[in-house]
């Protein structure tokens, strides 16, 4: 058969395996258009990229390129000549990427290298390192980069949607964060030129359905602030209520200071290490808002408007005292709300009530109108209204 010609994706997967009778491990054909780069069939038919050169030093030598399909005829271009370049300038690759496999396994870079550099810019850095540490750790830690295959990646997404919790499976959103998670720590790695190719990023993450569209109406949210003004734990209480009345996310109320109320100007800043798209703002506080602060305890040497029960703590997560607020409100479907629900109840009463999206934007901050049209979507009094209007154009 022809040993050298134009690689094509298409050639490469029809190269035969070599025959188990043959002398040598494994079939070798060359690439025209790169000079060096050869390709090798084994006798199981499994098929490898090589790169064969002659070093600085005048010895003949070869360095692994990866495996096909997982790298095709393209990258293995791109990467021969990469390596062809390196050679050009005086580098040996295979020299480098012997120093390269002294470095860390993905968990040893994850824990050394990723972890303390997200520390200090990612404010989820914890739920990162629950991630790795349950999910991704166990599958993929004593590995390294270069040995994760996009097929193996696959094969952990999918064992992601069987495992369970509470006997329940995993939603698709909480595997997406975990695969999401991977990708990220395999493109530092990436950019760090510990690894040519970031295997996980080619793997699609699921179709996400459990967005939920559930809101609070008006008389809902008015009986929930009234449950809340009288709340047993009166800091609970009084987050809810500012979080009906400002459209703030949790967190940005949670670790609000009282360097940041300016109760003069009826102002509370929101510094932008804060704040989703780190952009900070100015919430305008209502006479009820006023109201809200100026029943809440202060601690003496605990800085935040909403203190813990730890000393110096902001207070954390409410979920069951909120829970306990919808009941005692009456409000009954339980599951299907988050403490995210009353930012979300807060634009769509807006709509409801005939505000423009534009206002919509500025009150929850967001960065684009597009943010804010979907809470339109969601108010079925609205849609109710609109479709009245409809009908009263055509009326006899």
């Amino acid at each position: 058969m022809e040993k050298k010609f134009k690689f094509t994706n298409e050639r490469i997967k029809a190269l035969p395996a070599n025959p188990p009778n043959a002398k040598g491990t494994d079939l070798e054909v060359s690439d025209t258009e790169v000079i060096g780069l050869k390709c090798l069939s084994g006798k199981s038919g499994s098929k490898r990229w090589l790169l064969r050169y002659t070093s600085q030093a005048g010895r003949k030598t070869s360095i692994a390129i990866g495996r096909f399909p997982d790298i095709d005829v393209t990258l293995a271009r791109k990467i021969a000549r990469k390596h062809l370049q390196q050679i050009a300038e005086g580098h040996d690759p295979k020299a480098e990427r012997d120093e390269i496999k002294k470095i860390p396994t993905v968990s040893q870079f994850f824990w050394d290298i990723y972890l303390p550099l997200i520390k200090g810019k990612n404010k989820s850095w914890k739920l990162d390192q629950q991630r790795f540490e349950y999910f991704i750790g166990p599958a993929f830690g004593d590995m390294r980069f270069e040995e994760v295959t996009a097929a193996q990646v696959q094969q952990f997404q999918l064992g992601l949607k069987l495992r369970k919790r509470h006997g329940k499976p995993y939603t698709p959103a909480t595997c997406n964060r975990i695969l999401a998670l991977l990708k990220t720590i395999c493109a530092h790695a990436v950019r760090l030129g510990l690894v040519e190719v970031n295997q996980p990023a080619k793997i699609q993450l699921f179709r996400e359905n459990n967005v939920r569209t559930r809101f609070l109406d008006l008389e809902e949210s008015q009986a929930l602030i009234k449950v809340a003004r009288n709340y047993k734990k009166q800091t609970a209480g009084a987050l809810v209520i500012m979080l009906l009345l400002t459209g703030c996310r949790s967190s940005e109320l949670r670790f609000a200071t009282y360097d940041n109320l300016d109760l003069d100007k009826r102002t509370l800043i929101i510094p932008p290490e804060q704040t989703k798209n780190k952009r900070g703002r100015v919430v305008y506080l209502t006479d009820l808002a006023l109201e809200t602060l100026a029943l809440m305890p202060k601690v003496r040497g605990n800085p935040y408007i909403f203190p813990g029960e730890k000393k110096g703590r902001p207070i954390c997560d409410i979920r069951f005292s909120f829970r306990a607020m919808l009941l005692q409100a009456g409000i009954t479907d339980v599951e299907n709300i988050c403490i995210h629900t009353l930012r979300h109840t807060t634009a769509s009463n807006m709509v409801s009530a005939g505000f423009s999206l534009n206002e919509v934007k500025a009150q929850l901050a967001h960065q684009s109108i597009q943010s804010s049209e979907r809470y339109a979507k969601l108010s079925l009094r609205s849609i109710q209204n609109t479709s009245q209007k409809v009908s009263d154009l055509f009326q006899i």
